[in-house]
């Protein structure tokens, strides 16, 4: 096979245009997609979810497969983050888009430059190119470690895999359970709040099990009437649900928000112990004291050590959740 034949498929990654609003997010998304892979078939009326997760899926495959495709995938997903984060920008305001457009700019750059180095490499057979990529994987760590706002920390490797950034969070989050809520390191997390490695690569993390509904009729049904804090409760679990509902309206590329991301989790642990701590009771007991100082310190120890800073999208964020929340069990406890 000649080394022409044998070339990296660059296709038409360079020719994406921003999406408009006569050429929606659907259309960049099928764009892509045969980009990667032209043998790829969608349906006219297929969903912009449904063709996000093909997007995905299709670009892992094709990272997955020989050397001289990996660098190309990586384009195709840099390019698909940069077009779709604008368009949901441009629909979120122009504060939020002028702070976009400064961090968009440098991850811009980081594509140019692996697509340099795509041009570099066109016509070099597969172990010439093995060998050129392995001498250039500094180029590229460096590229990919100067994207604005720690980017490449905070992306996920597979939609199902914390990122570094998500995985850095759920060690804190648990280990301030653990400390403040069980008292333990031996003692087994709740399951909400449980993780599991690949086997394969123990430093790919992520969430051990699904995570219940965000409906707040899903909680309140949970809490008896005959429960003497039936009103606390019934409001704490209002005030998480309405956060998480309206947090995964706005999701975004550059909010994140992934339904089983560190932040989830810990919603839904602790809507689960709202429900088992008040629903059981029919009077205040030590028992009730105990565990209310628990979640105090814990939600304390969240708080102080800043493991969900302030988000850049709503005025209402997890601090301010879990904030309320630490104050409420405060004015139970006084």
């Amino acid at each position: 096979m000649s080394a022409a034949s044998r070339a990296i498929p660059l296709h038409s990654l360079g020719t994406f245009s921003a999406p408009r609003a006569d050429r929606p997010a659907t259309a960049l998304c099928v764009e892509i997609l045969a980009a990667i892979d032209p043998s790829i078939t969608t349906p006219q009326d297929a969903s912009l979810e449904s063709l996000v997760g093909t997007l995905w899926d299709t670009v892992a495959r094709a990272a997955a497969s020989a050397p001289p495709m990996a660098p190309v995938a990586e384009v195709a997903r840099l390019k698909a983050e940069l077009e779709l984060s604008r368009l949901e920008c441009e629909q979120i305001g122009n504060e939020v888009l002028a702070e976009y457009e400064r961090e968009m700019s440098e991850l811009r750059e980081h594509v140019n430059r692996l697509e340099a180095m795509l041009a570099e490499a066109q016509g070099r057979t597969v172990a010439g190119y093995a060998w050129w990529l392995f001498a250039r994987a500094g180029d590229v760590i460096s590229a990919a470690a100067a994207a604005p706002g720690d980017l490449a920390h905070k992306r996920r490797p597979r939609r199902d895999i914390f990122s570094d950034y998500e995985r850095d969070q759920i060690i804190a989050v648990q280990t301030a359970y653990r400390r403040n809520v069980l008292q333990s390191d031996t003692s087994p997390l709740p399951p909400f709040l449980t993780t599991t490695s690949l086997p394969s690569h123990p430093d790919l993390v992520r969430c051990e099990r699904p995570l219940p509904p965000i409906t707040v009729t899903f909680w309140l049904v949970k809490i008896p009437h005959s429960s003497p804090f039936d009103e606390t409760a019934r409001k704490w679990l209002a005030l998480v649900c309405a956060y998480q509902t309206e947090r995964l309206g706005r999701r975004n590329p550059l909010s994140g928000a992934m339904p089983d991301d560190p932040t989830s989790m810990v919603l839904a642990e602790l809507k689960t112990w709202i429900v088992a701590a008040f629903a059981r009771i029919t009077a205040p007991d030590v028992l009730l004291w105990q565990e209310l100082t628990a979640y105090k310190n814990y939600l304390t120890v969240l708080l102080e050590v800043n493991v969900f800073p302030p988000g850049a999208f709503s005025t209402t964020t997890m601090r301010s959740v879990l904030s309320t929340l630490r104050d409420g069990v405060c004015d139970v406890l006084a």
